[in-house]
């Protein structure tokens, strides 16, 4: 990928995680862990900034919280964490 790739990626990533934190029809738990995505992709970022390089399995997480915008967010949040495979 390249380096707008990723870029987009963390913005859009930050965009997700901050409209559900900030969504009052949300539950608490929720946005909660919303807020916790947040902190991590603060700190994606901050390896990003640095390194200027990311490890496969974060560039993979950071496409799953991108995918929440197409309605996957219950998925997540039933399972507590970000599946695996989130082809289902």
């Amino acid at each position: 990928m390249s380096d707008a790739e990723i870029e987009d990626l963390l913005d859009k990533g930050k965009e997700v995680a901050t409209s559900i934190s900030k969504d009052t029809k949300k539950s608490e738990e929720e946005r909660n862990t919303a807020k916790d995505v947040l902190g991590w992709i603060r700190d994606v970022r901050k390896t990003w900034n640095k390194d200027n390089s990311l490890h496969p399995n974060a560039v993979t997480k950071l496409m799953k919280i991108t995918a929440i915008r197409q309605g996957r967010w219950g998925y997540i949040n039933n399972r507590g964490k970000i599946p695996s495979d989130f082809r289902r």
